[in-house]
């Protein structure tokens, strides 16, 4: 009798073994100290030098494990998101946009248009660009979809961007 209950509990407990793991969220206390951050160009979590004027970030959002500053011109914080193939890269695409939204919604939108398919390099997909105002002003956010073509090969990513233009 033991076997059978054992069997059915496994059965039952499968499909969550098989869940895709959920997305961890970008929540707005994040953005608020990416804001913060960006005072003193990052230096509280400014971390490894990964090139000429950019570095890796100690500070990650979203449950992103790949995010950078870059001070070469505009200092700005990025965190991305890869995927192999565009329907895995959409729905974290959307939800990223919709915790953004939610934590910005008083600032003004700006729709990023996507670009034509090209051999090689990035390609934008599509994007929404967030505009500070008042207290904010010369602060920006964007979410966008790309497309990373490279050797013939296509990845996918979605990226959460701050500009600081102070």
């Amino acid at each position: 009798m033991k076997l059978p209950l054992a069997i059915l509990a496994a059965i039952a407990l499968a499909p969550a073994a098989y869940a895709p793991a959920a997305h961890a969220q970008v929540d707005c206390s994040e953005i608020r100290r990416v804001m913060d951050q960006s005072d003193d160009y990052f230096a509280r979590i400014k971390g490894n030098k990964l090139d000429d004027d950019l570095f890796q970030s100690r500070y990650e959002i979203g449950g992103s494990h790949d995010c950078s500053i870059d001070l070469s011109t505009i200092p700005s914080y990025t965190c991305d998101f890869q995927f192999e193939r565009p329907d895995w890269a959409y729905t974290p695409y959307n939800l990223r946009l919709g915790e953004v939204r939610r934590c910005l919604s008083n600032w003004k939108q700006t729709d990023i248009k996507g670009q034509p398919y090209r051999d090689e390099g990035y390609r934008m997909l599509e994007g929404v660009r967030f505009e500070g105002s008042g207290d904010y002003e010369g602060m920006e956010w964007a979410v966008f979809i790309q497309q990373h073509m490279q050797n013939g090969q296509a990845h996918y990513h979605v990226s959460v961007e701050f500009t600081s233009y102070n």
